[in-house]
C-alpha cells in the first residue's frame, strides 16, 4: 500500500490522506477490537478510511510473518517498523502507518492492555517544515504595519495576533464562531476544531494580549448577538460577511508579510505558528505545555521543536568559535 501525495481541495485546503491497498491487503479481516476502535474513532471520515488502510495493511503483514495478532510484543511492532523502512518507505508514509497502529494500541491501553507501541520511536521521520519565525522586533513590525482604523485592519491585526500568540493554524482560525468564545471563570479559552476530529474538543487560551483585538474588531465592527457567525468575516465584494476561507487567511498573512519585506517562500502563515512555539520555548514553557498548546498528537513533533531551538540557541558551533579566539 502506498501513500498517494497530498492533494489540495478548490480553497486550497489540504485533503485528507488517502492510501491505497493491494487486494491481499484489503481482504484482511479485521479483529473485533480493532473493528470496535473504529467505531468509536473520533475522526472524520476520510481520516477514519486511512487508519482503517493502514491498520489492514500492518494485520497483512502480521499474518504474512506468521504471528498471532492477539500475542503481539513491543518487539513485533518495533519489527513493523523497521519492515516499513527495509522497504525504503517515504518518511510521510511510515508516519502515516505508524499512527494507525499507535493509536489504536493507545485505546486498548485505556481498557487495561499493554500499550505495545507506545516506546516505538517516530523521531526520525519527523520534520519541521521548512519555515522561519520571526523575532520579537519583527512580530511587532508586522502588527504595527497594519491599519487597525478599518474593518479589514482591525480584522487583519486581530488575526495575526492570535495566530503568533497561540499558534492556531489557519484553518482553525477560519472554523472559529463567535460563540467558541469561553468567557468562564478567569481564563477566556477559544474552542476549536483538534486536527481531523468532528467536533471543537479542544482550545486555546486566550490570554488578555490575544484577547483584546479580537474585542476590539467585534465591538467596533460587529454583531455579538449572532453567537454562531464565523468569528472572522470576509470584507471582499463577493463573500462580504461570509466566512473567512483558509486561503484567504494564507494569503492576508502571506501580504503583510511581503509588506514589512520578508518577499520568500520561508515565511508563511506556518511561520505564525513556529513563532508562537519559539517564544512560548524561549518564555520558558516545557516541552509538554508546548504540545498542549500547538496540539501536536505526536510529540515527537514537538521534541523537533525543541531540538530546532536549543540548537539555535546553544550550537556546537559556538564553542569552536570560542576555541578560535582563545
Amino acid at each position: 500500500m502506498e501513500a498517494i501525495p497530498y492533494q489540495r481541495d478548490k480553497e486550497g485546503k489540504v485533503m485528507a490522506q488517502k492510501t491505497a491497498s493491494t487486494p491481499e491487503e484489503k481482504a484482511t479481516p479485521l479483529p473485533a477490537s480493532v473493528k470496535a476502535w473504529l467505531r468509536d474513532l473520533d475522526r472524520l471520515p476520510n481520516t477514519k478510511k486511512t487508519y482503517e488502510a493502514s491498520m489492514r495493511r500492518y494485520l497483512a503483514w502480521v499474518n504474512d510473518t506468521g504471528r498471532t495478532f492477539e500475542e503481539l510484543t513491543e518487539d513485533d511492532v518495533a519489527e513493523y517498523k523497521q519492515h516499513l523502512l527495509d522497504e525504503g518507505k517515504a518518511a510521510k508514509t511510515i508516519n502515516l502507518y505508524l499512527a494507525a497502529v499507535k493509536s489504536y494500541y493507545k485505546t486498548r491501553a485505556r481498557k487495561g492492555d499493554e500499550n505495545i507501541a507506545q516506546n516505538v520511536e517516530i523521531e526520525s521521520i519527523a520534520r519541521i517544515p521548512k519555515r522561519e519565525f520571526l523575532t520579537i522586533e519583527e512580530i511587532w513590525d508586522l502588527l504595527y504595519s497594519v491599519d487597525r482604523k478599518t474593518e479589514k485592519g482591525a480584522r487583519d491585526y486581530a488575526i495575526l495576533n492570535l495566530m503568533i500568540r497561540t499558534g492556531l493554524r489557519e484553518k482553525e482560525v477560519a472554523e472559529a464562531d463567535i460563540r467558541d468564545i469561553d468567557e468562564r471563570g478567569e481564563a477566556v479559552r477559544l474552542w476549536i476544531r483538534g486536527k481531523g476530529h468532528r467536533e471543537k474538543d479542544d482550545f486555546v487560551m486566550l490570554m488578555k494580549g490575544a484577547y483584546s483585538p479580537i474585542e476590539d474588531y467585534l465591538d467596533t465592527w460587529r454583531v455579538r448577538g449572532d453567537g454562531t457567525a464565523p468569528l472572522f468575516t470576509s470584507t471582499s465584494n463577493r463573500n462580504k460577511d461570509g466566512r473567512l476561507k483558509p486561503a484567504a487567511i494564507s494569503e492576508m498573512v502571506k501580504q503583510r508579510l511581503r509588506h514589512i519585506g520578508f518577499d520568500d517562500e520561508r515565511y508563511t502563515a506556518h511561520s505564525l505558528r513556529h513563532t508562537a512555539i519559539t517564544l512560548a520555548l524561549a518564555g520558558g514553557a516545557t516541552a509538554k505545555q508546548v504540545q498542549e498548546m500547538a496540539r501536536h498528537a505526536d510529540p515527537a513533533m514537538t521534541a523537533m521543536y525543541v531540538h530546532d531551538y536549543e540548537r539555535r540557541q546553544n550550537p556546537a558551533e559556538g564553542y569552536i568559535e570560542r576555541m578560535m579566539e582563545d
